[in-house]
């Protein structure tokens, strides 16, 4: 889900959600099945597919809710805050390297090492 060594990658991830919420569905995997529609969420966002990465959220939310994982909402109104940014103040909320580097990019990180760690016990940290 995560790589800095170039951009372009969103297709590869995701087919990759896509595949893992294929999988979890079918064996009964909530924890990963809420994680292949978090890396969907992310892919389709970074392609600025903003209805596909919505449904992503909401189905994302409504496992969080059923199978009370209240830190997958975290990552959910996150995408949501960052969407409402994308698409609705133009170009005076776009460009801020400065709280990309020091602040968007570690906190995501961070909230996603807490996230897998909630979602469940198999995860060594």
């Amino acid at each position: 889900m995560q790589t800095f060594d170039r951009a372009g990658l969103a297709p590869r991830r995701d087919a990759t959600g896509a595949e893992l919420i294929a999988l979890s569905e079918r064996h009964g995997l909530v924890a990963f099945e809420v994680l292949g529609h978090l890396i969907r969420l992310q892919a389709r966002s970074a392609l600025a597919d903003f209805a596909s990465a919505d449904r992503h959220a909401t189905a994302a939310d409504r496992l969080g809710e059923r199978h009370k994982r209240p830190l997958v909402s975290v990552f959910t109104e996150w995408y949501r805050a960052l969407r409402l940014g994308a698409t609705r103040c133009g170009e005076r909320c776009v460009g801020d390297e400065w709280m990309t580097r020091r602040v968007a990019v570690p906190l995501q990180q961070t909230l996603f090492i807490c996230l897998l760690w909630s979602l469940t016990d198999d995860v060594i940290l």
